[in-house]
């Protein structure tokens, strides 16, 4: 009688055949998350969608990290403002004269909306009360730009790129403060940002108070608070042994050297009045803040060029 091995032994070949082929195969990788919790600048904690695809910047500072850590490309709204780098003077103008177009603002779809303290906190509240994912980031002294930087990279999903770009402005800055504690003195400062209707100044708490610090200067108005106006009687009895002009005031050392008070203050007499190149690089948190705070540094301590 015959048996009726053959359909076990076929399947113990099909079993041997499929054994090194099964070992090939590994289980499937988890799902990537579609969202993730962030802690914005503010200490909100922010959910963002990934990928981040579409982005808005409503400060200029913020587009200029955009496009250095890579994520340019995916910029669909900006501001005014935006002139680094150059194509960035391409984007859809979301942010025109300090105030926000909410309704263009909604028509681009943005997965994040980078602000700061630059930004009006009523625009700000406004777009999140549209459920519109709004993330605050920001820099209030010289040293805690490249955590802003790191920061703006986690949110839109350029770690590694942002984690370069801010180790090189910590260097560039750690390089600075080595070099002026070289200085035999940390000269007398007056940082004049405007001279329109009154004479304006950075004051304590300011970037620009941090950046004469760092460059090894002592600002004259470290004791008021802010961005604040002062008086000219006051910039005289400071006596400043270095004078910074902001790019649009219209004061310039000519006429400082024929008019009173300025022609008898130290700075003037002796040549020590500078304009700045280019405002964008000393009032902006940014990656170009390195050459602005090389810069100041040379302008308040040339001897150390």
């Amino acid at each position: 009688m015959p048996t009726r091995r053959a359909p076990a032994v076929l399947a113990l070949l099909l079993v041997v055949a499929a054994g090194p082929l099964a070992g090939c195969f590994s289980p499937p990788p988890p799902p990537t998350p579609d969202s993730f919790v962030l802690t914005d600048g503010q200490g909100t904690n922010v959910t963002l969608r990934t990928p981040i695809a579409r982005i808005i910047s409503l400060t200029p500072s913020h587009t200029e990290v955009l496009f250095a850590i890579g994520a340019g490309s995916r910029v669909v709204g900006g501001t005014d403002f935006d002139n680094y780098p150059p194509e960035a003077a391409n984007l859809t103008h979301v942010l025109t004269n300090l105030q926000v177009n909410v309704e263009r603002t909604v028509s681009l779809d943005p997965d994040i909306i980078l602000v700061s303290s630059l930004n009006n906190a009523a625009d700000i509240t406004r777009l999140r009360g549209l459920n519109l994912t709004v993330f605050y980031a920001d820099a209030s002294l010289v040293g805690d730009v490249p955590a802003m930087i790191k920061l703006i990279g986690r949110a839109v999903g350029e770690v590694a790129n942002a984690t370069r770009v801010a180790d090189e402005l910590t260097a560039a800055i750690a390089a600075t403060s080595a070099k002026v504690e070289t200085a035999a003195a940390r000269p007398r400062t007056f940082y004049l940002l405007d001279d329109f209707g009154a004479w304006w100044t950075a004051g304590n708490g300011t970037r620009g108070d941090d950046l004469i610090s760092v460059a090894g200067g002592t600002n004259v108005f470290s004791n008021v608070s802010g961005w604040s106006s002062v008086s000219l009687e006051a910039v005289a009895a400071s006596d400043p042994e270095v004078i910074v002009l902001g790019l649009y005031v219209s004061l310039d050392a000519a006429t400082m050297n024929s008019t009173s008070p300025w022609s008898s203050m130290a700075a003037v007499q002796n040549g020590r009045v500078y304009r700045v190149p280019d405002a964008d690089i000393v009032d902006r948190p940014g990656p170009r803040l390195a050459e602005g705070l090389a810069w100041m540094t040379a302008a308040i301590h040339p001897e150390l060029a």
